[in-house]
């Protein structure tokens, strides 16, 4: 019969075993001579036994707790059980288990340098619509609600939402320092709408949502006259105030904060 795979709970389980045995060999060695010492050890061990199997069922709470998040989705079920064994584990063994991914590494100057990747910033960026074209006493010029568009739709061509948070931010130094070398762009990579769309983590995207203009991607086709008046006729979600980890408080939709809460606190977000 094959053996069960090995958990933090069935580890924790094995502890406390190993508690109740450990403790009754120490009653069963006390001498029962002396009735008065005896009680006076036999209590003093149930508080030690007790003090033990409280600390036990706590961390079998957290557990408990850890999985529920999983089990709402909450929580990448893997995350979990890394959180589990890293309380249970000494901390150099979790360490071992627990190697950092490699894909977390950064790219390397090469791949971030090579013409595909700087000639998909020139060419989408290229892309927006030329102010000021027509007209030989304006200066030609790129703005910024035109450039956002650019910047989501190659952002979607080099798949950044699927790359690790260090490739992120190379990308993002990448597009913005050729855009700074070209006087053409009046791209402000400080404006609240890049500062939005490049917020992380569930809550955050959710308060960008309501700091982006209505801008849809390059390509994106037109909503109909019927959609929109549908879309119009709804009611708005209702919002939540919150405080973001840098104390700053920002109004997000409320079905979302409900959902994400748990992780949001675990985050640095506050409830007002």
């Amino acid at each position: 019969m094959p053996m069960p795979t090995l958990t933090p709970q069935m580890i924790l389980q094995d502890q406390f075993a190993k508690l109740r045995e450990e403790y009754k060999a120490k009653g069963d060695s006390i001498p029962k001579s002396d009735p008065e010492n005896y009680a006076k050890q036999i209590q003093q061990l149930q508080g030690e036994f007790d003090k033990r199997k409280k600390d036990i069922y706590a961390q079998g709470s957290q557990f408990d707790q850890i999985s529920q998040l999983a089990q709402a989705g909450l929580i990448p079920q893997e995350d979990a059980d890394r959180a589990m064994w890293k309380m249970i584990l000494p901390t150099e063994t979790a360490q071992a288990m627990f190697q950092p991914e490699s894909r977390n590494t950064p790219l390397s100057p090469g791949s971030l340098n090579a013409k595909s990747m700087t000639g998909s910033v020139s060419q989408f960026a290229g892309a927006a619509p030329e102010q000021g074209r027509w007209n030989p006493l304006s200066e030609n010029r790129f703005e910024q609600p035109d450039l956002i568009k650019q910047y989501q739709a190659w952002r979607d061509f080099v798949g950044y939402d699927a790359r690790p948070p260090v490739q992120q931010k190379q990308l993002d130094i990448q597009w913005d320092d050729m855009l700074a070398a070209d006087k053409r762009y009046r791209w402000n990579p400080k404006s609240p709408e890049i500062s939005a769309l490049r917020a992380k983590g569930s809550i955050s995207k959710a308060a960008a949502a309501a700091v982006l203009p209505g801008t849809p991607m390059a390509g994106t086709p037109k909503t109909s006259p019927f959609v929109q008046q549908v879309q119009a006729s709804k009611p708005a979600p209702e919002k939540i105030t919150v405080t973001r980890p840098d104390g700053s408080q920002v109004s997000v939709p409320k079905t979302e904060w409900l959902q994400q809460r748990t992780t949001a606190l675990s985050e640095g977000w506050k409830e007002i």
